[in-house]
């Protein structure tokens, strides 16, 4: 069905993802076709809407198969990615499902919403384990981190979501913290196992650190030291490290109780104050600890990105208004903060927020959302010349070897809007482009009331 809707509609095979939902004591399995989007992309209602086409180019696929197999190959149901599956495909198998279920779908049930409409999900701990660990990095002195994001392995391996994500400062790689043994009946699996070796080598490899604690260590003063001592080393903060080093006062301290109900936030707080952006005069212990620069004339503050690696805040216009931020991330001082217009990015980021970004984009950039400055050609929704999208290149190879970029195309994740194809001039991409910063979280949904205000 993927195959077929990717034919028929407009997504890519990754824009909707499988979930196989297994069953106690039943050989009987579930799989849920499902948009990983947050707010959603609209292309469930597409397929929906067009499933009989889709079902038709479905079974099209794997009845015409040009090289005629008796299972399946790379001309029908064969990917790279789904590598661990092959034996399993069955084109004549799908062919005899897709005739037997038809091409119609039938309302089953409703599902409701988890987290009320329009609120971000809290990304709270689930259970005691969870709990427990949150509690001893702040006991530690850890920031709260980043929690419930998924990282894109790319084909072969999906998807995976560590329990905790730490932004490492300037130069230092981020960390992804891991709470292991939850479920014995996944962990101890052998398959299950040699996933996640595969999945936390690629990280390493992609230059990720990784630090596994079990469920057994939370319980193991000396286990959680030496966790934490190597996570204070991967993140760079040295104050910490010798403090963990040299007490185990944190280890000691008791786990809160599980939260009854929702309270409300404490008055005063950034999230109390919907619709108010915090503006604050830091003071230099302050700067990329609790508050960015909000650079409200990127035009303007166009020269302070070609200062290699210094803070925004020191080469931009020293009018540059400061602002709080209460992400749960680790801040750095090439972070600032830019309001995004239009609605090309929504659901992900909606018409006028406020939003994070890092600047020195390093590494892979396809499929990053970055924000960029287009030298001879102009945002059609918006009329500027800078814009926020997701990045996409296509490279091909010269005579003497090394690839070089031909194409740029900056994707909008809304549907309604189109494209921006441009020709690269050289192989790095310059000249119909230029990357300033990569996109990192929206920090506040709709800053326009408060713009006026101000």
């Amino acid at each position: 069905l993927r195959f077929g809707a990717a034919g028929v509609l407009d997504m890519h095979l990754d824009d909707l993802q499988i979930l196989i939902v297994g069953q106690v004591d039943r050989s009987q399995v579930n799989a849920l076709l499902w948009d990983p989007m947050p707010g959603g992309s609209g292309l469930l209602d597409q397929l929906v809407e067009r499933f009989e086409e889709v079902v038709q180019a479905a079974e099209a696929i794997v009845d015409g198969c040009a090289s005629e197999c008796n299972h399946s190959c790379i001309d029908c149901l064969q990917t790279f990615r789904n590598g661990y599956y092959h034996k399993h495909l069955n084109r004549k198998t799908a062919l005899e499902c897709l005739r037997q279920w038809g091409h119609e779908l039938s309302s089953s049930h409703p599902i409701p919403a988890a987290t009320p409409a329009g609120k971000e999900p809290t990304a709270q701990p689930v259970n005691e384990a969870e709990r427990r660990l949150r509690h001893l990095l702040a006991a530690a002195g850890f920031a709260e981190g980043v929690r419930g994001e998924q990282i894109d392995l790319g084909p072969g391996l999906g998807t995976t979501t560590p329990d905790v994500i730490y932004r490492g400062h300037s130069s230092m790689p981020d960390v992804c913290v891991y709470l292991d043994g939850l479920s014995e009946h996944l962990h101890g699996d052998p398959r299950t196992a040699e996933q996640d070796r595969e999945i936390r080598y690629w990280l390493r490899q992609q230059g990720h650190e990784v630090v596994e604690i079990t469920v057994t260590d939370l319980d193991d003063a000396g286990a959680m030291s030496r966790h934490f001592v190597r996570l204070a080393m991967y993140l760079g903060v040295d104050d910490v490290r010798k403090a963990v080093d040299a007490d185990a006062a944190w280890f000691k301290a008791e786990t809160p109780e599980a939260p009854t109900g929702t309270a409300a936030p404490p008055e005063g707080s950034q999230a109390a104050q919907t619709g108010v952006l915090r503006f604050v005069e830091p003071t230099p212990e302050n700067r990329y600890r609790s508050c960015v620069p909000l650079l409200e004339d990127l035009e303007a503050a166009a020269g302070a990105f070609s200062e290699p690696h210094g803070a925004l805040g020191e080469v931009a216009d020293p009018e540059t208004r400061w602002i709080e931020v209460d992400s749960g991330r680790q801040l750095t001082p090439n972070m600032f903060a830019a309001k995004v217009a239009g609605r090309s990015m929504e659901p992900r980021i909606p018409d006028g927020s406020v939003c994070l970004f890092r600047r020195d984009v390093a590494g892979n950039r396809s499929g990053r959302i970055v924000l960029v400055r287009l030298p001879d050609a102009v945002d059609p929704e918006t009329g500027e010349r800078f814009t926020v999208k997701r990045y996409r290149s296509e490279k091909r190879s010269t005579d003497d070897g090394p690839w070089r970029h031909v194409r740029i195309t900056l994707e909008p994740l809304n549907p309604k809007f189109e494209p921006i194809e441009l020709v690269a001039e050289d192989d790095q991409g310059s000249g119909a482009v230029n990357i300033l910063a990569e996109f990192v979280d929206v920090l506040h949904p709709d800053a326009r009331r408060e713009s006026k205000r101000n």
